[in-house]
């Protein structure tokens, strides 16, 4: 599928913007349509667009504009989680207070996420703008599942259904090849995005029967990214850790035009957890949970690290062994290798806090060989590509969407500027320090 036509809810304008301009004057740009830095800027925002953006001397400020003095000051776009799973309407916040004007939520039927977005576009929820993903599809769902996909008949319903209800993307787990096949066809010729794990039944029971869904039929399926780099280890090298077979690989997905989520914090959350069981949860742990969740987050966080010492099913236990540093290595090759990376965190619940974790995923990048820019370019510029949204964001220019972020440091030297926000931007609305501090600690 052409990732031009990918998300045609996002091609309509914002709504709901602010009435006065915007101006932030005497900033550093990091524009991040090239790696450099632009000092001492102005740019001006009207009606949620990037109206002027030039030397501080050079560009008119239009009256009865707010002034925001950023001298000294930082300004980015927006950054962008492409894997989450929103439960709850408290929690959707957080991820703006952490700099993320975009997600992309990965289930439909975990939270209420198509009355979230909207509410977050009129102005009545504060967020990051939400893509909604529908109801995962996969074979072997429980009886009350919505959307069974045992026939291609039933695949091709199911994504018409989830077209109708308003869904911006489909989202596929594990399916049978016929199913799979004919929900990518029908997904093609509703022009709706398709997106999630390699979706081959046959590699979470053996490692070494062929696939029934090769990777090549994945590659030309128009699947617009694959989640989850650690499976790659399973499904695109069967579990042989040879370096060697990372590079072609890779060629194969960028060839595909096939992006990867890489949704590794996770994975080395699990593992801390295994290795340090209930020291997991020290004293600074549980008080950013209790913060973030309350009460009932620190108790729900107990029994996750009690879930993943005891339940967690054979394959995840094996692709420990490819954790951390063999994850890492692919991370860093497949960078080397033109692949587009995405940022993606799986975050749920309080042992990977909303926002939060997706900035420690940007991290990785970095402990991975990468530099700062190339974790930005994955939350900005190759999110907006991907989302079919690049003409409008993922660069701070004139003429795009002003969804912006504020910082204090130089990103480009140190990610460790953008865990100290002094405001950010989405969809016309500016939150200052004060509002978003609000948000993590409202008893302040």
């Amino acid at each position: 599928m052409s990732r031009a036509l990918c998300l045609f809810l996002f091609l309509a304008p914002s709504v709901a913007v602010t009435a006065e301009p915007i101006v932030f004057e005497g900033v550093h740009v990091v524009p991040m349509d090239r790696e450099t830095l632009l000092e001492e800027m102005t740019v001006v925002v009207e009606d949620g667009l990037i109206t002027a953006f030039g030397k501080s001397d050079r560009v008119s400020v239009p009256p009865d504009s707010r002034r925001i003095e950023a001298r000294g000051q930082f300004l980015l776009p927006g950054l962008v989680e492409m894997h989450v799973h929103l439960r709850a309407r408290d929690n959707v916040e957080l991820y703006l207070t952490h700099g993320f004007t975009t997600v992309r939520d990965m289930n439909g039927r975990l939270g209420d996420t198509l009355t979230w977005r909207d509410e977050v576009r009129a102005g009545t929820l504060m967020g990051p703008r939400i893509v909604a993903g529908g109801v995962t599809l996969y074979q072997g769902a429980p009886e009350d599942h919505p959307y069974p996909v045992r026939t291609p008949d039933e695949a091709r319903r199911a994504v018409r259904d989830m077209v109708a209800r308003g869904y911006d993307l489909i989202k596929v787990y594990r399916l049978d090849r016929e199913p799979f096949l004919a929900l990518m066809d029908e997904a093609r010729r509703l022009s709706i995005p398709v997106a999630g794990h390699h979706p081959d039944v046959v590699h979470d029971q053996s490692y070494e029967a062929p696939l029934d869904i090769s990777m090549e039929d994945v590659l030309t399926s128009g699947m617009v990214s694959l989640e989850h780099l650690d499976e790659l280890v399973n499904v695109g090298l069967r579990m042989k850790l040879d370096p060697d077979a990372i590079a072609p690989l890779a060629r194969k997905l960028r060839a595909g035009n096939v992006a990867v989520t890489t949704i590794l914090g996770q994975d080395f959350m699990v593992q801390r957890v295994r290795r340090e069981e209930d020291a997991y949860l020290n004293e600074e742990r549980e008080r950013e949970i209790r913060t973030l969740f309350g009460e009932e987050g620190v108790a729900t966080a107990r029994q996750q690290i009690e879930r993943i010492g005891t339940d967690l099913p054979r394959n995840i236990e094996d692709l420990g062994a490819a954790i951390p540093e063999f994850s890492l290595l692919m991370l860093r090759r497949f960078h080397e290798e033109g692949v587009e990376l995405l940022i993606g965190t799986d975050s749920h619940g309080p042992l990977l806090p909303a926002g939060r974790s997706g900035l420690d995923e940007m991290d990785l990048f970095v402990e991975a060989g990468l530099r700062p820019y190339d974790a930005l370019r994955a939350a900005t510029v190759n999110a907006a590509r991907v989302l079919g949204a690049l003409d409008r964001r993922g660069t701070v220019a004139v003429g795009k969407e002003a969804d912006l972020l504020l910082v204090e440091g130089n990103p480009l030297e140190s990610l460790a500027s953008l865990r100290r926000p002094l405001g950010v931007m989405v969809m016309g609305r500016y939150y200052d320090r004060t509002q978003l501090r609000t948000v993590i600690s409202p008893s302040q």
